[in-house]
């Protein structure tokens, strides 16, 4: 028989060990350091993807019921006037048949769109974009268009729709 040849392998015998090596602690830390830093890197950037998504849909749901509330006011109308007002407000009004107001919105300058009916106000929005927004008149009907921004984090998120509301009143 063949005497048995041991094969030593160059680690240190761990049961005659007292402690660990700074070596062995950066080592540690290193690999610690670069799961947290591609855990981190991987949350947040979902995160942030997420949290556009969110308001991305939020802003689409407040765009379609604008558009929703300004469509059936339209169809209700005869007749539908812009006014110009000194205070730069873009307005826009609906009357019904026997000429009495139905309802008025208005965007502001400062980003808002408000619903006034009667007595009753109700604001529609706060993410309105000023400038691209606007109300114009097409013979008889309105055409809307909206631009509604929100900022996330270190973005903004902006959808823009158009619309055309024609009274169905126009010809009674």
């Amino acid at each position: 028989m063949l005497p048995q040849k041991r094969i030593k392998f160059f680690l240190p015998d761990l049961a005659s060990r007292q402690g660990i090596t700074f070596v062995e602690v950066l080592t540690a830390l290193v690999i610690i350091a670069a799961a947290f830093g591609v855990f981190y890197g991987v949350f947040v950037m979902n995160w942030m993807a997420l949290e556009g998504y969110i308001v991305r849909t939020q802003l689409w749901d407040e765009a379609s019921t604008i558009i929703r509330k300004l469509t059936e006011d339209g169809r209700f109308s005869k007749t539908i006037e812009i006014v110009e007002l000194s205070d730069g407000n873009k307005t826009v009004r609906f009357f019904d048949r026997s000429g009495e107001q139905v309802a008025v919105y208005t965007i502001t300058a400062d980003g808002s769109l408000q619903r006034t009916e009667g007595a009753n106000s109700s604001l529609l929005s706060k993410n309105i974009q000023f400038g691209e927004s606007t109300f114009e008149k097409d013979g008889p009907a309105l055409k809307v268009k909206l631009s509604l921004q929100e900022q996330v984090i270190t973005r903004r998120i902006r959808i823009s729709t158009e619309n055309e509301v024609f009274p169905r009143n126009y010809l009674n």
